[in-house]
């Protein structure tokens, strides 16, 4: 039994809500991130991660992420505490460590840079209805 922890609800999402994709490089590898909004405060409260290959370890990882990241978002636990945890590599030799060194770092920091911003911009950026 859980108990009488005190234990923040989970706001549960709608069906139907906005959706922003947008494309994250690391490595040499390609992936796809989509954060779902409440429709209401238009917050982040949801993160998809895609981009490899089904069925391998890597797919299972990353879906298993953006399950925890979602689970956290909706009990009200600021993304930003996931992002400054997450490992970290410097653009160059000698920079701060500032590059999110993983496709999960990458996903944690468009969340972060958009939350609060209801109007996603980018090339790679698509704004639709689920």
């Amino acid at each position: 039994a859980r108990g009488d922890l005190m234990t923040p609800l989970r706001q549960r999402l709608p069906n139907r809500r906005e959706q922003v994709t947008e494309s994250v490089a690391v490595g040499n590898a390609a992936y796809e991130v989509s954060v779902g909004f409440d429709p209401e405060s238009q917050a982040p409260k949801e993160v998809f991660l895609a981009g490899a290959k089904a069925g391998t370890d890597m797919a299972f990882i990353l879906a298993d992420a953006a399950v925890v990241i979602s689970i956290a978002l909706q009990h009200g636990v600021p993304v930003e505490l996931f992002a400054e945890a997450v490992s970290r590599v410097p653009d160059t030799f000698e920079g701060p460590a500032t590059r999110a060194d993983s496709v999960i770092g990458a996903a944690l920091d468009l969340v972060v840079q958009h939350e609060g911003n209801d109007a996603w911009t980018g090339a790679e950026s698509q704004r639709h209805g689920l």
